[in-house]
């Protein structure tokens, strides 16, 4: 009998530990989707970014203590993990992407720096000339990129997301450029073609503009911008060395946009259609592949 209530003590000290753990755990996923979601559920706003309130949760997930500074209503945060951005990733030059030679490099230095690379590549690697590719071997790809020149630049992802698409077009490939929208720009215009997409437990509509870029004879780019309140704002990332604290989500629903517009987008009046090759760059198209 002794052994029977002591096993049934213990029974009901385990059930009694976990119930606690549960709850705590609960509590823990609740502050997390509140976190993830945006807004509380009784409060969901149709088209809006996650709110202060919410965002100062990611805050205090994050560590960040005292008040947390805002521009324009967003929260601004230090990056994670103390990261700082790097100028380029590019292979070229990085003073020719960066800095006061930042598009000013001659057609003449761009052809020595081609040819240079030319001279140190693989010689088993066979290198098209413009408008060579077999009609069987061109493709119509999308280079998703958070950031593309001349329209909007941080560093040289914007200058190799611009000259690789003008680069695989003149070698007979179709191809679409996706970037968001920061400000109006020369020349883009609203296609018309608006899409929804639910995230944070709200619709968020986003609106297609476009400009086509020609690069020779019957070739050329269609850059598609994503347009949404959330990307107009003073800077892209962030302002004075901080994060926007709502980044996840703008760059979550621009993922979801860049993967719609191929279907949508009557670039040319088709649209690409879903036989395409997508071309993700860096962390701000990162959900591309994922989704």
């Amino acid at each position: 009998m002794g052994s029977s209530t002591a096993a049934m003590g213990a029974r009901s000290q385990f059930w009694l530990a976990s119930a606690v753990v549960v709850v705590i755990y609960g509590l823990a996923l609740s502050d997390a989707s509140l976190t993830l979601h945006g807004s509380t559920p009784s409060r969901p706003t149709m088209g809006r970014a996650p709110s202060v309130i919410s965002q100062r949760r990611i805050l205090r997930l994050r560590g960040g203590e005292g008040e947390t500074p805002v521009s324009d209503g967003v929260p601004l945060v230090k990056p994670l993990g103390g990261f700082t951005r790097t100028n380029s990733y590019s292979a070229l030059n990085d003073e020719l992407l960066t800095g006061d030679k930042a598009g000013k490099v001659s057609e003449d230095l761009m052809s020595e720096i081609v040819e240079d690379h030319v001279k140190h590549a693989d010689p088993d690697v066979v290198i098209p000339a413009v408008g060579q590719l077999p009609e069987g071997e061109r493709l119509s790809i999308v280079i998703v990129s958070s950031e593309i020149s001349p329209y909007s630049k941080s560093g040289g992802l914007a200058d190799v997301a611009d000259k690789l698409g003008v680069a695989l077009s003149r070698i007979g490939h179709r191809v679409m450029t996706v970037a968001p929208m920061y400000k109006q720009y020369a020349g883009v215009e609203p296609t018309g073609v608006k899409r929804t997409f639910g995230l944070w437990d709200c619709g968020h509509t986003v609106e297609y503009c476009h400009q086509w870029e020609e690069v020779g004879p019957e070739k050329g780019v269609d850059h598609i911008f994503v347009k949404h309140p959330c990307f107009e704002r003073k800077g892209m990332y962030g302002e004075g060395g901080m994060d926007y604290g709502d980044n996840l989500f703008r760059f979550a629903l621009f993922a979801w946009a860049a993967l719609e517009a191929p279907l949508v987008v009557p670039c040319g009046g088709v649209p690409y259609g879903e036989d395409v090759v997508f071309l993700a760059n860096d962390w701000q198209a990162g959900f591309v592949p994922l989704i």
